[in-house]
């Protein structure tokens, strides 16, 4: 299929409204095949399976497997031709400084924790007393119901991998044409979307965005890949780990005395605790320190001035995907 023809405005340099429409429309109707798609097969192959080999079902590795194998074997190579005719343009590459890589990771843990305590916040004082319960994160009950080395192997090692190579190295090259805004924003939307749970939302969006910005500026899968091993590596082995081994419950049944059998235990934790929190503020202030730098710019084919926002919402393909994750995270939360 040849590629799909945009020509800019002759006076404005910018697509007309309804080229624009139709760019971010094909978008939309890829995320809402690739959900779909996803979700369809994988309860189609469950459904097999559980009938014909319960025993296979019931392994520990076939659900982190079947998610791999749907998301990319199957409903990526699908869905892409929907977006395959759309113009790709690859960014310069351009090698980042020591410091400015070591920058980066303490700005994605910041974004880690800021995520988590935004949704901590809504869960606790909004969504938890309407439904009068409080609420577990399916990602805790994956990780708590896999051993360790399952964890490291899929979350930490192959999602990061494939994630950013799908997310980053085929979707922001595919809007960088339109607007490096539009790069970062739309993808990570996406990324945080799929994820599929109202737990995740927060911190993927902003990680999201950061990651794009960041691939965008420099080219290379590498550095986004690294930092998205290293957010999961923190987030689904250390920190359940040392959460472990501090064993919460039973200082709580011991009215949080302290002793020499958790006393160890308990400064292991709190050091953590102060590194996390130290490396995160230290984000915090690098990336004020350099807001400057965060600029995006426009694309060679920009949608019409003032209206990029009606552009990416106003059409049928954004209006469908929406629908589709609304549905989806309503029902993460009523679950």
């Amino acid at each position: 299929m040849n590629n799909l023809k945009f020509m800019p405005d002759l006076l404005t340099g910018r697509l007309n409204e309804y080229d624009a429409k139709r760019y971010f429309s094909r978008f939309g109707w890829f995320a809402f095949t690739y959900f779909l798609l996803s979700s369809i097969v994988s309860v189609i192959i469950a459904i097999i399976t559980i009938n014909l080999f319960p025993a296979v079902y019931q392994h520990y590795l076939f659900s982190e497997t079947l998610n791999v194998v749907v998301s990319y074997g199957i409903a990526l190579p699908i869905s892409y031709v929907i977006i395959k005719p759309l113009p790709t343009v690859k960014p310069d590459p351009e090698k980042m400084k020591v410091s400015h890589w070591f920058y980066g990771l303490c700005i994605s843990v910041a974004l880690m924790i800021i995520g988590n305590y935004i949704t901590s916040i809504v869960l606790v004082f909004f969504i938890s007393p309407l439904r009068g319960v409080s609420m577990q994160s399916p990602v805790s009950e994956r990780i708590d119901s896999v051993p360790l080395w399952v964890t490291i192997l899929f979350i930490v090692i192959i999602a990061p991998i494939l994630e950013e190579i799908f997310f980053r190295g085929i979707l922001c090259k595919k809007l960088t044409i339109i607007g490096e805004g539009y790069a970062i924003i739309l993808p990570s939307a996406f990324f945080a979307l799929c994820h599929g749970n109202f737990f995740q939302l927060f911190y993927a969006f902003t990680l999201g965005c950061f990651f794009s910005f960041i691939y965008i500026k420099t080219g290379k899968l590498i550095y986004t890949i690294i930092y998205h091993m290293a957010i999961n590596l923190i987030g689904s082995v250390i920190s359940p780990l040392i959460i472990d081994q501090l064993d919460i419950t039973s200082l709580l049944e011991n009215g949080f005395s302290i002793n020499s059998e958790n006393i160890l235990r308990v400064i292991g934790f709190l050091w953590y605790e102060l590194i996390i929190v130290g490396v995160a503020i230290f984000g915090v202030v690098i990336a004020i320190k350099k807001r400057k730098e965060f600029k995006v710019h426009e694309g060679l084919l920009p949608p019409p001035e003032h209206k990029g926002v009606s552009c990416v919402l106003l059409n049928s393909g954004v209006a469908a995907s929406i629908a589709i994750f609304a549905y989806t995270l309503l029902g993460s939360l009523l679950l």
